[in-house]
């Protein structure tokens, strides 16, 4: 059984007694060699914190590894620049934009000097970004945390603090005694504000013209609304009037009367389809003055009277009896199931649709590849379709406007599988697009004639998704796709199951796939 001496010297031990005295409240225990898991209850934005007992008991354990839950005003810039993660690059184009960082504190198991959680002072209350780019997170209240000095990392690595001047830290600083970040840091790091879409607004009920003309209107009124759309034969059945629709002799095409019991306002039933310009339906007076008006009235109207609950075809319930004699029936005026209402929640409302902005859909290749979806780019062979894709990438990723429209948005890292061309063959059309030495390129992750399982299997969609996530690829560029296939790539069956596998796969991660490929397939296929 270890003892409270014996635990106390255990990294856990000494990290919360360092870090407790600095004034750091969430100090954690881990697992030896590892950074997973915390203790639940304790993280995130909903965690809590925990008490002088909880923290005597997770000392008492001998914990080896220990983590710290940042509070809020304070973040952790994380830069991974080792490997592929591409974190010194993105710091320089941070620092290159926004200034350099001040320095400070920094906990980090590496020796690049590049490497590590620096920790900032930053606005309480802020939402940050989860990243700013390739091999560069933020640790904060909310998400994720760091692993203190002195665990010990998964690879056998001791964590070190390091403080301002590069020297190493014997003690951890308070947090008043952390820099603040820097304005345009933050400008650069926090989450863009949503504003919420307002609520159209809507007259209260009595206050509107149209209301008040459908609580002042008359059976009279709305027979003569009637009347300038055509309606004639009018006759008295009981407290209601029968009339019939332009076109016609005889039968009963409309019932006036009363409005629904206990409201105010008369109404119109409408039983015919044939009626132009006055579908089946139940109106009221407010309805056939928008009806006769026309204009801009028409939606003011409909939003004012949806409000109210006014328009419900199916509710008869006012009338006294069954109109007779229409022999033209009309579609059914039923409420629509909740089964129905998905169906048609499904079709497109052509209106809304033209109005939409194209400017809110997120594109990573304007207008090439829309962010996150799956495109095909085809042509005869030797037409240029490779060219035009490396091209837009480059340009994109180089801040050039991508086809002289629209720039790449800045995190726009790309994996492109080449099966045809050779390095010298890149580098020859690179320069040719007037790069350089100079040029930046680190966000073209750019593989010549990968050694990769076929990407129309789930042993290729594995691979290409592992080496996305590690690249932190956002897009993903086959080409030529023959190439990257078992199957016959003239065949529907090998587009089907390219798709199925990889396409799918690297969809359900946010990943856009482009699929550069000869003329489309054979119909007969």
């Amino acid at each position: 059984m270890t003892s409270v001496e014996d635990a106390m010297t255990t990294g856990y031990g000494l990290a919360v007694e360092a870090w407790t005295a600095a004034g750091w409240r969430g100090v954690l225990p881990l697992p030896a060699r590892s950074k997973t898991p915390p203790p639940s209850g304790y993280t995130g934005a909903g965690g809590g914190w925990p008490t002088p007992e909880t923290i005597s008991a997770w000392t008492a354990t001998g914990a080896p590894n220990a983590c710290l839950r940042l509070p809020d005003g304070v973040i952790g810039v994380d830069v991974d620049a080792y490997g592929a993660h591409g974190g010194a690059e993105t710091l320089g184009r941070m620092e290159a934009r926004c200034g350099r960082l001040p320095a400070t504190w920094t906990i980090t198991s590496r020796s690049d000097g590049v490497s590590g959680i620096r920790l900032y002072r930053a606005p309480l209350g802020v939402g940050w970004r989860g990243d700013a780019g390739p091999g560069l997170d933020i640790i904060q209240h909310r998400h994720r945390y760091a692993v203190l000095p002195p665990s010990i990392h998964p690879e056998g690595r001791e964590y070190l603090l390091i403080g301002p001047g590069g020297e190493l830290g014997d003690h951890p600083p308070a947090v008043d005694d952390l820099p603040i970040l820097p304005t345009a840091w933050v400008d650069a790091l926090r989450e863009p504000v949503r504003e919420p879409i307002p609520e159209p607004e809507r007259q209260r009920v009595g206050d509107g013209p149209l209301d008040r003309f459908k609580q002042r209107a008359t059976v009279g009124d709305v027979r003569a609304m009637l009347d300038r759309l055509g309606a004639h034969g009018w006759r008295a059945v009981g407290d209601l009037w029968h009339g019939t629709r332009p076109g016609k002799t005889t039968g009963t095409s409309v019932v006036v009367g009363l409005g629904r019991p206990g409201g105010a306002g008369n109404v119109a039933h409408v039983h015919t389809n044939n009626w132009p310009g006055l579908p089946a339906g139940t109106y009221t007076a407010s309805d056939l003055l928008v009806v006769i008006n026309g204009g801009d009235a028409r939606r003011a109207a409909a939003e004012v009277l949806e409000a109210e609950g006014w328009r419900a075809p199916n509710d008869t319930s006012w009338l006294r009896g069954e109109p007779a004699g229409e022999e033209e029936a009309g579609p059914s005026d039923e409420r629509p199931s909740d089964e129905d209402a998905a169906l048609l929640a499904q079709l497109i409302d052509w209106q809304e649709w033209w109005r939409h902005d194209q400017q809110a859909e997120e594109w990573l290749l304007y207008p090439l590849v829309p962010a996150g979806r799956s495109v095909a780019i085809y042509a005869p062979g030797k037409t240029g379709k490779s060219l035009l894709m490396l091209s837009a990438i480059v340009d994109g990723i180089t801040g050039r406007p991508v086809l002289g429209t629209r720039p790449a948005p800045d995190d726009l890292v790309v994996l492109y599988f080449d099966y045809e061309m050779t390095d010298a063959d890149l580098r020859e059309r690179l320069e040719d697009m007037g790069c350089d030495e100079t040029t930046d390129l680190s966000r073209l992750r750019y593989a010549s004639l990968p050694s990769l399982p076929p990407l129309d299997t789930a042993e290729g969609a594995k691979a290409v998704v592992r080496l996305a996530k590690l690249v932190k690829a956002n897009m993903v560029v086959a080409d030529t796709f023959g190439r990257a296939v078992q199957g016959d790539e003239n065949d529907a069956d090998t587009v089907r199951n390219f798709y199925r596998h990889t396409g799918l796969a690297l969809k359900a991660a946010g990943i856009a796939v482009a699929r550069v490929d000869h003329a489309g397939k054979d119909p007969g296929k």
